[in-house]
């Protein structure tokens, strides 16, 4: 399940993308935005999401570690592609950014369930909560980061900002439905469960990588497109 599910985010996606752009002709940034976020690797508050909608943690984990190892090749092949010619990613940076973001958290993790394993039903259910809202919180903090591309921009390009929120909503709802149709062979709970991991995707990670060349709109793409991710674990929780 989770083999099959990184490469359907990380390469036949990207692929998919790139391909319909070229055949309808859409304009090159657009399929730059999606591309950019169809190469970048779960988020990391992913299995945080799943857990708040009851399915698959464990798939989770798993597909946001490998998804996220995978994205820097997935992002190597489709950007040498639309920019004609190899690219230049910053892996210091990235490598940087997967430990704080990745490895720090995890071994964190092991450390608190190594040291409540004795603990009651009650205290671990007490700590979940507040680890589910810490997640939510940090995502949030992450996220906001990005997001004074934004505020520079609220006030004299507003139209800019909804079009590129647009096409951050509809990339999303064409991978979730997309996913949850190619990962039915594997049973409904899984496949909901890949469907929300490849819909949302740690996008800053990839903007670290392809920033410096990609343009000065993906900054602000990037930062809208953010805007619905820290928003759903809200959701989710609630509904």
């Amino acid at each position: 399940m989770v083999a099959a599910l990184i490469a359907w985010q990380q390469f036949i996606l990207p692929f998919g993308a790139i391909a319909v752009g070229r055949a309808l002709g859409l304009d090159p940034e657009i399929v730059l935005f999606i591309v950019v976020t169809l190469t970048s690797g779960s988020l990391f508050a992913s299995p945080t999401l799943v857990q708040l909608m009851g399915l698959d943690q464990r798939i989770a984990v798993q597909a946001v570690v490998l998804s996220t190892l995978a994205a820097p090749f997935s992002i190597f092949l489709f950007f040498s592609f639309l920019f004609a010619g190899p690219v230049d990613l910053d892996l210091a940076k990235f490598a940087e950014r997967l430990f704080f973001f990745l490895a720090l958290p995890l071994g964190v993790l092991a450390l608190v369930r190594h040291f409540i394993r004795h603990w009651s039903e009650t205290k671990k259910d007490r700590l979940d909560r507040v680890g589910r809202w810490g997640a939510v919180i940090s995502l949030a903090a992450f996220c906001f980061a990005l997001e004074h591309q934004v505020r520079l921009h609220i006030a004299e390009e507003l139209d800019k900002i909804f079009y590129f929120l647009f096409i951050a909503l509809a990339t999303a709802s064409v991978v979730a439905i997309s996913t949850r149709l190619v990962l039915g062979y594997f049973g409904g709970r899984a496949a909901a469960t890949g469907a929300l991991l490849a819909t949302f995707r740690n996008v800053g990670l990839t903007f670290g990588l392809v920033g410096a060349f990609a343009g000065p709109d993906v900054a602000l793409y990037v930062g809208v497109s953010q805007i619905p991710m820290f928003c759903a674990p809200l959701f989710f929780d609630l509904f």
